[in-house]
């Protein structure tokens, strides 16, 4: 079964490296971890870098066109380049400063592949075309990746094991498969709502998928990125123009699939269970990120000028491995510079996110890359490490949008 999952996969990044060169893009950029999933499983983990080393040289001969010298500098120009840029300079100056192995490895591990995949998405993704291509793309591979968990992963029976144990038994956290199912559920629902799918069968299998990722979702019992979904969408109905019927309409097809499915799993859930939790007494300042906060407070203003160092939070925080924050944990190592490069970042791209939702209220592309990246802001406020984080992606993934509504 794994064979037969890695021959279908390998078919498709082939096509689409020819014909859908979005469809490949989603994968390379933001699917790595099913690739080496599959990869491993079929006991090939050596060859897991094939889809890079031998299809992205063909990817980018193919394609070459879709680059152009006013793309490239529109983008490498654009404020959210400019700020990430500035991040990475500033990281690499701190990690050669201090010069010992562990930076160093520290430095290797936050440039690739995420500053690569950052310029790829800049410099790939500027066309309509391409974006939606994309977006598919990103269904796709997480339905993939959901039916190998099922197929080679025992998932079903996934209520039987502890979510520590994720990583080891299914080879991904349950926070990463809760923002693999809630990526696909963004785009499906804009698009049955907003892109007005035409034919009976087209809606029922937008549906269904809603269906599906929302299962995954619940079984992964992962709370950050449920909340972050449901702000994205709270925010999206209070910024659109839309008319306040349709907003109606939005708003209650989300409450009452929210509804359904509470009484469809039940307290069983480990999702509505672990939410349940935090009405308990205490239960907020019981839980390891509030106590990450405090200690962010307690630190912060000692080293508000040069900041901790890169990867240096352990140090300071014992028995800790990072504050599950990105943006605290590049104000913490970063200083001053981090303070300030993180928070135009957040601005910049809040303003973009507004933006689009204000003036692009009804195209579900350009929506769901907006609803996205608020998503994953807010996903990755309560968990994940700058040295392996994809948030810098999806932030190049909405410049990229911004630039391609302008032109």
């Amino acid at each position: 079964m794994s064979f037969l999952v890695l021959f279908f996969i390998l078919s498709i990044i082939t096509i689409s490296t020819f014909r859908y060169p979005g469809v490949y893009l989603s994968y390379i950029c933001f699917f790595q971890v099913l690739n080496s999933l599959v990869f491993e499983s079929v006991g090939l983990g050596l060859f897991k870098y094939a889809s890079v080393v031998i299809f992205l040289p063909i990817f980018i001969i193919r394609n070459r066109d879709l680059v152009s010298l006013k793309d490239m500098i529109m983008f490498c120009k654009s404020k959210i380049s400019l700020i990430y840029l500035l991040i990475v300079i500033s990281i690499i100056l701190y990690c050669l400063a201090i010069g010992d192995p562990f930076h160093i490895e520290y430095l290797i591990n936050f440039i690739f592949p995420w500053f690569i995949i950052f310029y790829l998405i800049g410099l790939f993704l500027n066309k309509r075309k391409t974006l939606e291509e994309m977006s598919y793309g990103f269904v796709l591979f997480s339905f993939l990746l959901f039916v190998f968990l099922y197929l080679v992963k025992d998932f079903a029976n996934i209520n039987e094991y502890t979510r520590k144990s994720f990583p080891e038994i299914f080879g991904l956290s349950a926070i990463e498969m809760s923002r693999f199912a809630i990526i696909p559920l963004i785009f499906i629902f804009l698009k049955l709502f907003l892109g007005s799918p035409k034919g009976r069968i087209r809606q029922i299998v937008y549906s269904l998928l809603i269906l599906f990722f929302s299962f995954q979702i619940f079984s992964s019992g992962t709370r950050g990125p449920v909340l972050g979904l449901l702000i994205a969408f709270m925010l999206y109905l209070f910024y659109s123009n839309m008319t306040k019927k349709y907003k109606l309409i939005i708003f209650t097809s989300f409450t009452v699939g929210l509804v359904g499915v509470y009484f469809f799993f039940g307290e069983d859930s480990l999702l509505i269970n672990r939410a349940l939790i935090l009405t308990e007494d205490n239960a907020i300042e019981s839980q390891n990120r509030f106590f990450r906060i405090l200690a962010f407070i307690d630190l912060f203003p000692d080293y508000f000028l040069l900041g901790i160092g890169p990867g240096n939070w352990p140090e300071y925080v014992l028995n800790d491995q990072y504050p599950h924050n990105i943006f605290l944990e590049l104000i913490i190592e970063l200083g001053l510079v981090g303070l300030t490069l993180t928070s135009t970042l957040l601005f910049i791209c809040y303003k973009f996110f507004k933006a689009i939702i204000v003036y692009l209220p009804n195209d579900p592309i350009s929506v769901f890359v907006s609803l996205l990246w608020f998503s994953m802001f807010f996903s990755f406020s309560l968990s994940g490490t700058v040295a392996s984080t994809p948030f810098f992606s999806y932030c190049a993934l909405l410049g990229s949008t911004i630039i391609i509504n302008k032109t």
